[in-house]
């Protein structure tokens, strides 16, 4: 809920296409979901089938056609006696501070964003210049993913600076040893710490890097 005064925090879609799944596989084969709910655009759906928040938004279901996630640790949740949540038409301006900074969609399949470059350590690896058409060099923000993906010419960029890539663990004494994590995106840095992207407790690789975006709050994802 959290939508709406009107209808109590529920929002009433007409006609709107689901799909229900008696057997999966693969990464939907896992216990901690029920549903997959239709966020991205139109062309990633199934033929003929309107995403539930186009629906929405066709609809005038909502006072403003956004929709934002607020993730965080365990560790916070009872720190702060905060849940993760989704929101629709609207962010919670109590769950962060600061400005949000909003970045245009430059694909419109998933949330495809201009990416500058990756930085470790303060250091440059120049991952765009890797690729066939670096103007042509985008991050996608997806709720769905909990590990970070580049392209396979921007593998080397990581090789080259001995980083931990995929399954290439890097061994390290702790985890300052690799640095932090910075994405630039539109002139801006997005950095990460060590211990924001690390993964195992003697290894660093790149993993979790939408979840850790999130939990800085300054990527708003959805905006329409």
């Amino acid at each position: 809920g959290g939508c709406d005064e009107a209808s109590g925090g529920l929002v009433h879609i007409k006609e709107q296409k689901f799909g229900n799944t008696a057997e999966a596989s693969t990464i939907f084969s896992g216990q901690n979901f029920e549903a997959i709910v239709g966020l991205a655009y139109p062309e990633l759906a199934e033929p003929g089938v309107t995403p539930l928040f186009d629906n929405m938004m066709q609809q005038k279901l909502l006072v403003s056609n956004m929709f934002a996630f607020f993730m965080l640790e365990t560790a916070e949740e009872e720190k702060h006696n905060w849940k993760p949540e989704m929101t629709l038409g609207f962010y919670d301006k109590t769950k962060f501070t600061g400005d949000l900074t909003w970045h245009d969609v430059k694909l419109k399949y998933m949330y495809g964003i201009k990416l500058d470059d990756i930085k470790v350590n303060g250091k440059n690896l120049n991952v765009c210049q890797k690729l066939k058409d670096p103007a042509n060099c985008l991050i996608t923000v997806d709720s769905g993913s909990s590990a970070n993906g580049v392209p396979s010419a921007a593998i080397s960029a990581f090789k080259e600076n001995n980083l931990p890539v995929s399954h290439d663990f890097v061994e390290c004494e702790k985890r300052e040893e690799i640095g932090a994590l910075t994405y630039v995106i539109n002139g801006k840095d997005y950095t990460l710490n060590a211990d924001e992207w690390r993964h195992g407790k003697n290894t660093l690789k790149v993993t979790h890097i939408l979840r850790c975006l999130l939990h800085v709050h300054k990527v708003p994802v959805g905006g329409n």
